[in-house]
């Protein structure tokens, strides 16, 4: 959802320049560094590749407060008719999302008919600039179009992810939802 909000809310070749702030979410993925400069879009790989709680968080306040950039998070679920999902932060490391394998299914087909190019990033196995690698095992997977693993404490190990299979000779999108 961060990625959705952040393509629909902000320019993608905005820049930001990465703050102290935005390095104290948990975890150090994506190995951002303060004083460095990163357009959105070269956000968005981190992110969704490494699963960089940093980078979401460099995300969401870039151009707003957190607090503004996650009301549109949960503004763009509703929109979306995700009935049971609340967002809490950018990073989805707060105990208080929540969302329903149905309202992840709703997320996924807005990304296949509406946002594709996220998609296109998670299917990948590295990022153009070789900085940043796909932490998700299906990337190498010749059937794999994109998706999005997490891990929480209290979640444990969740994906969403979209396959392409051939279904007596008919290419057939597969989303498997994992919670």
């Amino acid at each position: 959802m961060t990625a959705i909000v952040a393509s629909e809310a902000i320019f993608l070749e905005r820049s930001v320049t990465v703050q102290e702030h935005m390095l104290e979410p948990y975890g150090d993925a994506g190995a951002l560094r303060v004083g460095e400069r990163l357009t959105l879009r070269e956000l968005l790989w981190p992110m969704l590749l490494e699963s960089s709680n940093d980078a979401a968080e460099a995300v969401a306040t870039m151009q707003m407060s957190k607090k503004e950039f996650v009301s549109l998070m949960n503004d763009k679920a509703d929109a979306l008719g995700m009935r049971q999902a609340h967002f809490d932060d950018s990073s989805g490391i707060s105990e208080a999302n929540t969302a329903s394998i149905e309202d992840l299914f709703l997320l996924a087909r807005y990304l296949h008919q509406k946002r594709s190019f996220v998609l296109t990033i998670t299917e990948q196995t590295e990022s153009p600039n070789k900085r940043w690698k796909n932490n998700n095992e299906f990337a190498t997977d010749e059937n794999f179009r994109g998706g999005k693993t997490g891990h929480t404490t209290v979640a444990k190990d969740t994906m969403l992810s979209l396959f392409e299979i051939d279904v007596r000779g008919t290419p057939r999108r597969l989303a498997i939802i994992v919670l």
